[in-house]
């Protein structure tokens, strides 16, 4: 828009404004050559200069002229694009037209108000007829006249063609093919040598019409344009007419800017050298408006410059686009001014200098600012292109949300259809279908699968229009498009997705080759590249290499210097394809992998590119993951570190599909984790797993739900926490459901890898029949082979090969021996790609297996047989160390135990061979058990974890105390037992005396797992020094047990607990025998059972809990159970045995071990000297105690308490408890101060932590529950905790159904979770007048000892009494009245002791002596004496014994002192 013009277009808005009413029409119909864009432009602006002062009238008189202008000319354009009143005349027409046009133009001298209006009413006949009408008249006339002449009619053609390109109305392709028909036509009159100014100004405009010409080849086009333009530089010298020589130079420029042939770079460079030439001439100060244009078009060319650095060529354009709008201010040149700021809004978009999100904002601000100028009823194409580009940077935008970015460009994309219809632009509403399907493809809103159809549909509609002969460039970047959108599709076959991707990404390459489209080349190759990534036809191991090459080849064009951002994307896919690379080795290929991502990172920074540097870490994890060199530990911790540090991008509002992926990953490395709490780090992968499927649904993304159920699958198998069973259950329910998306067909590989999972978990599966389960999992893992090809997956074959060796190992069906074998040649077959250069850790796990094959092989010789056993176990250790495989150096060292063992019975025949053996099984698994410790010492979560420990590794126990009993090592056989038992509460008291709260800080933790590392790594170091120095290892060792709470006792510390009249008598259970020892301050004596005794010791155990249930069978028959069980345990032999050699011992302790600790061991009946049968603690004057282990014992020895006047109880809070009321009411008497809270006063929310840290006696006279589902939450039932179905609450967790059909509120009740928690420091006695207090989980192998008695201990306890079962109302009354009398009456009798007499007591009382005692018991109440004489009445027989039944007595026992 020149000056001139806008002084045009000033002039007749002048008119306008001055005419009378109803004559604004005709006016405009005499100026039509004026009405165009840029008149309407010009209105508004003084439209809104009148507004402002404060002529209304004449603004709005001015916009009705706008509107009644505007539809004009969308009306025009759309009858021209439509086809309508198409003009069907003769050739003699178009002559007839053509001579009368020519005829006005020389009569007016071209003037345009003359001309237009006769064109406007021709509009019908500017077709391209008039185009081939026109040289053939005009060659005609030429032929005929003299050359005179000619000159003056070839003028007049000339000015024709001037007139026709510009004109505003009609079809523009044909507009412009009538003006290439008039320049042509001319040159045979204007040649170089007669006319050569005219020649020139010819060639020069017949270069600026090709330049913009519609119909052809646009490449062609160019060309053309390049050919008229540059010889025009014949006569357009500088010197003689600098102004045209500088125009041509700018048309030049243009040209070569959008050049196609040639080599794109060189294309931008030439254009740059003409554009800057063209300056020497437009000057700022002589020619201001072509400077600007000059300006804005330098800041076009360098926002598509290849050469030099991209940053600084953005930069240049912004520098040039912003000059530009020195000149193109909004308010002299509105319509310049929004082009070049679209130029500059194009530039910060592609920006790599500053903040990425801070360009993206400044974009969209900018085309938001243009759309000032651009409106739709003014500039509707420009209006529409605005949109357009704005949801490109929607698209792209960094700040906001990113779902409602997608949903913003959309938007905007959709609303430039309101102007690009198929009929009126078909060229724009391709792209805009092009565009929305890119939008589509990345759409976060609606079902992602339905969102990637969408995308197809717009963009195959894009090629009703984008054909490969109209559109040649469009049409291979729309098959780019379909090809990226394929490689993501969920619906249809994946298999067939990505080849229709491939196939769409080939066929762009027929028009991107390297010379003509050297970016989009590029590209096309990087996609392939991605696409080969994922293909599933074909060999897989090719399809890799494919992909490495595809995305090296585009580095050709992408390199670091030209295209940073695109060099840092292929970086990055490299580092995607490497860690899976087939070929090669592993190693390197994971180090490549890492290289190549870091290396992206040098573009990618969290300020530039936030989403692409999220996604590098995101990749850097999930490398690190795998990776192979290095400190396996410190890889995982890295990789954790990475994904977790993309979450600061990737965030569930912004990116929700990265951030669930990144959840996915996270919880496969928690899975592989070694550092840290092995159950806590398996807890935080499910965590991370489920919090994946919020976003990762079955019908939005099946492929990355599959994935997770997997994952999930993968994570339960392993699991710690919870029940195994269940576990196991749910691994193979999650394994299961992937397959609903992991077809075979669809996703071959993953569909292997879970066969694969699935073969390991029913492996390990406990549920269902063993020999089916194993039989299950071989179909799987060879299921998985169809897949896992030794060629196309090797590392994945080789794991198949691994588990199908393990699980042979352990088949049942078939001949022993074959399986074996074929166990072996499965493991020896992984071991071909296993190495233990390229994996390690594989490799030392395949070692570990064949260790336990070769211990257990039938065929071959047997010590060759062992000796490979022990062989493959260290060399295992070899990588397996604690220091950086602690699980697997220790489960290693177990079964290199295992091997020596075996070895050990190999030489029975051989003692000296046979004792080297079981010396180095004692070596290996004290070491192991050392490793244990270290486990233990990493676990910060609590006891559950410690106690799943000692359940998996309870194994290396017994096996240590077999093999020491083997040795005859038996005072290291009752160390190693005792160590085994109640190892949780043994600990948790030590450190609770040991550290203010109980709890060791995080430093002090840090401080004993770095000792126990330095101990452990220097024994080593001595062991291999043939003049060892111990003086650093001692001070290590002394430094570790003054910080460490837990010290496990010796032999000589448990002697010492006894004194000269105390016996220990402490069971063991093994695997194939049971042990008893016995054990005095003096001596040991082990006594062992058959394996017959142990048999029928599990039999009776099952029958004792089988009848539990029914109480009336079970109460009348415990008397012969228990008879029977004192045979089983040979407890007449042992006790023959202690007497004869510790003839004075009056006081016995009783440390059962798993399910022993359910049993009254005290009530067993035994035979005295004389034959007399009397109960077991009958022979102990000073009674019998229990304690869970001699630990426990020495702590609560330790705890001195001789206050006992200050009482807390709880009476009776459920009320239906008959004679609890009477109890408790005699038993307060005994004590002053005593609080007691009664009935519905009996609330969890009433009990001061306070008055229970002060009491010296705390009682509760309640129901209490065990939960061997759940030992933790094993309760004392408080007030208004019970209630009637439904739960008022969703969380099942919190409520448990009782016998009677109610359910339990465990938040109203005080669980061992609570009392875990108390402080009962000043406490001597907690009484459990409860049932069940006194059973403990024999569910779990550790024998943790975990009940209610544990509870109290922990809290501060030295002395527990609770109830084996649910005892009779009365004589627990009766019984808990007597011991406390007992208790108060004689101070210095123990717990233990007073039990006992109260015991003794009760069993021989007769009913008139239980009449006569309650007369004579001054504690009870009168009203209470009467209740209960009237009850004893009721059984009134004087001699009948009524409580002689161990059913009523043997309950009671004391845990403790």
């Amino acid at each position: 828009m020149d000056e001139q013009r806008v002084q045009a277009y000033l002039s007749l808005i002048e008119k306008l404004l001055e005419c009378p009413g109803g004559e604004e029409l005709q006016i405009l119909n005499g100026h039509l050559e004026l009405l165009d864009e840029g008149f309407v432009q010009v209105c508004q602006l003084v439209a809104a200069q009148l507004q402002e002062e404060g002529q209304d009238n004449q603004a709005q008189f001015l916009r009705d002229v706008v509107q009644e202008v505007g539809q004009y000319l969308n009306s025009q354009t759309s009858a021209v694009a439509t086809g309508e009143g198409q003009f069907q005349g003769t050739e003699q027409d178009y002559l007839n037209f053509l001579i009368e046009v020519l005829g006005a133009i020389e009569q007016s001298q071209g003037n345009p108000q003359v001309v237009y209006p006769l064109l406007q009413q021709n509009l019908d006949k500017l077709d391209l007829t008039l185009a081939e009408t026109l040289p053939d008249l005009a060659s005609q006339v030429f032929g005929q006249v003299e050359s005179s002449q000619a000159y003056g009619i070839a003028g007049v053609i000339f000015l024709f063609g001037n007139l026709i390109q510009q004109f505003p109305l009609g079809n523009r392709a044909d507009n412009l093919e009538i003006a290439i028909a008039s320049y042509e036509s001319v040159l045979k009159v204007f040649t170089r040598e007669v006319y050569p100014q005219d020649w020139a100004v010819t060639q020069n405009n017949l270069g600026a019409v090709y330049l913009f010409r519609i119909q052809g080849e646009q490449a062609e086009n160019l060309e053309m344009a390049i050919c008229f333009l540059e010889p025009s530089l014949e006569v357009y010298t500088r010197e003689a007419f600098p102004y045209e020589w500088a125009r041509t130079q700018n048309n030049l420029g243009e040209s070569y800017r959008r050049r196609i042939r040639g080599e794109r770079s060189k294309n931008i460079e030439i254009a740059i050298i003409y554009y800057q030439w063209s300056l020497e001439i437009y000057t700022r100060e002589a020619f201001p408006y072509e400077w600007a244009r000059t300006q804005s078009n330098l800041g076009a060319t360098y926002f598509e410059r290849i050469l030099g650095e991209r940053s600084q060529n953005l930069e240049q354009a912004i520098a040039y686009s912003q000059a530009s709008l020195q000149v193109y201010t909004q308010e002299a040149f509105p319509y310049e001014w929004a082009k070049s700021k679209g130029n500059l809004a194009n530039a910060y978009n592609c920006r790599i200098c500053g903040e990425r999100a801070d360009n993206i904002e400044i974009t969209i601000a900018t085309y938001q600012a243009i759309l000032e100028v651009f409106t739709r009823e003014s500039f509707p194409q420009d209006w529409a292109l605005t949109q357009n580009n704005l949801g490109a940077s929607y698209c792209q935008r960094i700040r906001g949300d990113r779902a409602e970015n997608l949903e913003s460009a959309i938007a905007h994309y959709k609303a430039t259809l309101q102007v690009y219809t198929q009929e009126a632009f078909p060229y724009e509403w391709a792209r805009t279908q092009v565009n929305l399907g890119n939008a589509y493809q990345t759409r976060i809103r609606g079902e992602r699968a339905e969102n990637l159809e969408r995308a197809i549909a717009f963009l195959e509609t894009s090629l009703q229009v984008y054909t490969q002969e109209a559109f040649l460039y469009e049409w291979a970047r729309t098959q780019m498009s379909l090809g990226t959108t394929y490689l993501s599709r969920i619906r249809g076959e994946r298999a067939e997705n990505l080849e229709r991707a491939i196939s769409y990404l080939e066929t762009s390459l027929q028009v991107y080759t390297r010379e003509a489209f050297p970016e989009d080349w590029a590209r096309t190759q990087m996609n392939l590249g991605t696409t080969y990534l994922s293909r599933i036809r074909g060999e897989r191991a090719e399809n890799l290499e494919r992909a490495i090459a595809f995305l090296e080849t585009s580095l050709q064009v992408y390199t670091r210097e030209a295209f940073p951002y695109e060099w840092a994307r292929t970086q990055n896919n490299l580092g995607a394809v490497y860690p899976t690379r087939i070929h090669g080795e592993r190693v390197q290929n994971l180090e490549r992998a890492i290289v190549f991502l870091k290396a992206s990172l040098q573009v990618y920074t969290r300020e530039a590119f936030p989403e692409d540097w999220a996604r590098t870490q995101n990749n850097l994890g999930e490398t690190y993951r795998n990776r192979i060199r290095g400190e396996r530990a410190e890889n995982l911790e890295r990789a954790i570190a990475f994904l977790e540090t993309s979450l600061q991008v990737y965030t569930r509002e912004a990116f929700p599909y990265e951030w669930t992926r990144t959840q996915t990953n996270l919880g496969a490395v928690y899975i592989s984790r070694i550092q840290g709490e092995r159950a806590e780090n398996l807890e935080r992968a499910i965590f991370y797993l489920k919090a994946s499927l919020q976003v990762y649904t079955r019908e939005a993304f099946p492929e990355g739900w599959a994935k997770t159920q997997n994952n999930l699958g993968a994570a339960y198998q392993t699991r710690i926490r919870g029940e195994r069973v269940e576990n196991l259950e749910r691994a193979i329910s999650h394994l299961e459901a992937s397959l609903q998306v992991y077809t075979c067909e669809a996703f071959p590989e993953d569909w292997a890898k879970t066969q694969n999972n699935l073969g390991a978990t029913y492996q390990t599966r406990i549920r269902g029949e063993r020999v089916e389960n194993l039989e299950r999992a071989i179909s799987h893992l060879e299921a998985s082979l169809q897949v896992y090809t030794r060629e196309g997956f090797p590392y994945e074959w080789a794991r198949t090969q691994m588990n199908l060796g393990e699980t042979y190992r352990t088949r049942i069906r078939g001949e022993r021996a074959e399986n074996l074998e074929r166990a072996i040649t499965f493991l020896e077959a992984g071991l071909q790609v296993y190495t233990r250069e390229a994996f390690s850790y594989e490799w030392a796990n395949t070692q570990m297996n064949l260790t336990n094959v070769y211990r257990e092989r039938i065929r071959g010789e047997r010590a060759e047989n062992l000796d490979r056993a022990i062989v493959c176990s260290e060399a295992a250790l070899e990588i397996y160390t604690r220091t950086a495989f602690p699980q697997e150096h220790t489960k290693t060292l177990g079964i290199l135990g295992l091997a020596y063992q075996a070895q050990s019975h190999y030489y029975s025949n051989d003692p000296i061979k046979k004792r080297t053996a079981l010396q180095n099984a004692y070596i290996v698994l004290e070491q192991a058990l050392d490793a244990v410790e270290y486990l233990r010492g990493e676990i910060t979560s609590g006891d559950e974890a410690k106690r799943k420990l000692n359940e998996e590794w309870m194994g290396l126990y017994v096996l240590i105390v077999e093999v020491c009993l083997e040795l005859g090592r038996y005072t290291d056989a009752i160390e190693y037992v005792d160590r085994s038992k109640a190892r949780n509460l043994t600990e948790l008291i030590a450190t609770r005396d040991a550290y203010p709260g109980g709890e060791i800080s995080a430093e002090d933790r840090q401080r004993l797992q770095q000792l126990r590392q330095a101990i452990s790594e220097e024994d080593r170091r001595l062991k291999q020094d043939p003049n060892p120095d111990y003086t650093h290892i001692s001070q290590l060792r002394e430094e570790f047990q003054a910080n460490y709470p837990y010290k496990p006792l010796k032999f000589p510390d448990i002697q010492s607990l006894l004194d000269d009249e105390t016996v220990i008598l402490e069971w063991y259970v093994l695997d194939d025998k049971f042990l008893t020892f016995t054990l005095t301050n003096q001596t040991l004596n082990l006594w062992t059972s058959s394996e017959e005794d142990r048999q029928n010791l599990i039999d009776w155990t099952v029958a004792y809990m089988d009848d539990y249930d029914n109480n009336s069978q079970w109460r009348d028959s415990l008397p012969q159970r228990l008879e029977t069980l004192a045979q089983i345990l040979h407890l007449d032999e042992i006790q023959a045995n202690l007497r004869q050699n510790f003839p004075n011992c009056q006081k016995l302790i009783l440390i059962p071990h798993r399910f022993l600790h359910l049993f009254p061991l005290h009530a067993l009946p035994v035979a005295t000297e004389d034959g007399e049968g009397k109960f077991l603690q009958d022979l102990f004057p000073k009674g019998v105690g229990y304690a869970p282990n001699c630990q426990v014992l020495q702590q609560a020895q330790n705890r001195s308490r001789p206050d006992f006047n200050r009482l807390f109880a709880i009476q009776n809070p459920t009320q239906d408890l008959q004679f609890t009321d009477m109890e408790v009411e005699a038993i307060q008497s005994l004590f002053n101060p005593h609080q007691v809270l009664k009935h519905d006063q009996a609330e969890k929310a009433a009990i001061d932590k306070e008055t229970l840290k002060n009491a010296h006696c705390t009682h509760f006279s309640c129901h209490g529950y065990f939960n061997f589902e759940d030992a933790l939450k094993s309760a004392l039932i408080l007030a208004k905790s019970e209630f009637t179905p439904p739960p008022p609450t969703d969380d099942p967790s919190r409520y448990l159904p009782t016998k009677d059909n109610k359910l339990l509120d465990l938040e109203k009740c005080l669980t061992l979770e609570d009392i875990l928690r108390l402080d009962l420091t000043n406490c001597r006695l907690v009484t459990l007048s409860a049932c069940e207090t006194g059973i403990t989980d024999i569910t779990s192998t550790s024998d943790e000892y975990v009940g209610l008695p544990s509870g109290f201990i922990l809290a501060g306890s030295p002395n527990v009494v609770s109830t084996l079962w649910a005892v009779a109302d009365i004589s627990t009354a009766i019984f808990m009245i007597e011991f406390y009398q007992t208790l108060q009456q004689q101070p210095e009798l123990s717990v233990v002791l007073a039990l006992r007499q109260t015991q003794t007591w009760l069993r021989s009382a007769t009913v008139q002596d239980l009449l006569d005692w309650v007369d004579g018991c001054a504690v009870i109440s009168p009203e209470r004496r009467e209740e209960m004489k009237s009850t004893l009445a009721g059984w009134y027989v004087p001699d009948f014994k009524r409580f002689s039944s161990p059913y009523y007595w043997a309950a009671f026992c004391a845990i403790g002192q």
